[in-house]
């Protein structure tokens, strides 16, 4: 799609020239955790993803952003709570169903750490959940690249397109393994429900030993997503 600098859509991608960056806020904290320069939708899996621990939103953010990095997101906050409302309730209380929202840039400011986190144990739960977040973020970025580049996929398109009558004599997978959704999809169940990171690589790195053993994943993809990711391989 070309782009249309006076359309709707254009509001949600760039500032005049500039490509907008948007975050995940926490209502629990009352902080972001989360500043992401890439893809807003990758940034809505990931707290899609989070939603088993945290509630969240997701807003694209303003071109000033007062100096809020994805380093020190974690100090700043939303003013006016009155816009966080889902039919006249408050968002926390609602759901932690994740939503996507534009925030405007006196909305945003910088107030510190939560005064409830200030201590040893606030500081450090602060840190393990925003760098929790950070891990989901990229793995999530090589889960949807290597699903894409799945060449042998002939699962997705049927299934998302054609009535169910046209599919069910017709055998279809996503890859060699027996992954329902596909080799890499099966990473998000273990980001939903891992509880650390060191959890969750640990799982990943058993699947994709299991799969390499019995030749169903081959090392060359594998050592492209370990690099997409920024991850040490586990061979």
């Amino acid at each position: 799609m070309e782009r249309n600098k006076n359309s709707e859509l254009d509001k949600y991608y760039f500032s005049g020239d500039t490509r907008k960056v948007n975050g995940i806020y926490c209502q629990q904290i009352d902080r972001w955790i989360l500043i992401d320069c890439y893809d807003i939708w990758i940034t809505f899996k990931t707290a899609q993803t989070l939603s088993s621990k945290i509630a969240t939103a997701v807003y694209i953010l303003p071109e000033n952003k007062i100096g809020m990095t994805n380093n020190n997101c974690i100090n700043y906050s939303i003013f006016n709570k009155t816009e966080m409302k889902r039919r006249n309730v408050s968002e926390l209380l609602q759901n932690q169903t994740p939503t996507l929202k534009k925030l405007h840039f006196r909305n945003l400011i910088k107030v510190g750490l939560p005064e409830d986190f200030k201590d040893f144990e606030g500081i450090e739960y602060l840190q393990t959940l925003k760098k929790y977040a950070e891990y989901v973020n990229k793995i999530i970025y090589g889960i949807e690249i290597y699903n894409a580049r799945a060449w042998s996929d002939n699962t997705t398109i049927p299934n998302t397109y054609f009535p169910n009558s046209w599919i069910e004599n017709i055998s279809t997978y996503h890859d060699k393994t027996n992954a329902e959704k596909g080799f890499f999809s099966d990473f998000y169940p273990i980001l939903y429900f891992s509880n650390s990171i060191e959890e969750a690589r640990n799982s990943i790195n058993s699947l994709v030993l299991q799969n390499i053993d019995k030749k169903l994943i081959s090392q060359h993809v594998v050592s492209s997503f370990y690099k997409i990711v920024e991850e040490p391989l586990p061979f």
